[in-house]
């Protein structure tokens, strides 16, 4: 679910794959009224509401459009999920490190805990490393987020106005 900038709430319905939905508040009932979309409509569409009426487009090339609008942003979520994993897994070797520093420390061995402490530093970097891409790319997602919000909104415009959108059952 993202959040808009404003305007009525869409969301791009897919077989087999969750619900890429936007919305000013997440309204419950949004997600009640398209499970029931759901059930009586085959395949893929869009759904938006407009000027508080509700409408499903199935237009192959316009789902397309939405689609390829949206597709950046499911791109560097992809490579911000990467950078976390990696994250967790710097996380994982700072916290043998923390084990180690605490048994150093209850033995009051001084030099141990020192050279553990440079261990610890050195690893962290790698960690520092990714958690400034991940800050570059949560900024990167968010214009994308944002671009992609106005594109589709043109779309369902021009759906409504060509004729493409129908009422939702």
């Amino acid at each position: 679910m993202h959040r808009s900038e404003g305007g009525e709430p869409y969301a791009l319905v897919q077989e087999g794959r969750g619900l890429n939905m936007t919305v000013d508040n997440a309204d419950k009932a949004d997600k009640v009224d398209l499970d029931g979309i759901r059930r009586k409509v085959q395949g893929e569409f869009l759904w938006f509401r407009k000027d508080g009426k509700e409408y499903i487009v199935q237009d192959a090339a316009t789902l397309a459009r939405v689609r390829q609008a949206w597709a950046p942003l499911e791109k560097t979520g992809a490579e911000m999920e990467k950078q976390g994993k990696e994250m967790g897994r710097h996380g994982e070797a700072m916290g043998g490190y923390g084990t180690k520093m605490a048994l150093a420390a209850v033995t009051f061995n001084q030099a141990k805990m020192d050279a553990l402490g440079k261990q610890m530093e050195e690893a962290g970097k790698p960690m520092e490393a990714a958690g400034q891409k991940m800050e570059v790319l949560g900024k990167q997602m968010e214009a994308q987020q944002k671009e992609a919000d106005r594109t589709t909104r043109g779309i369902i415009n021009e759906s409504v106005g060509s004729g493409t959108a129908r009422r939702a059952p």
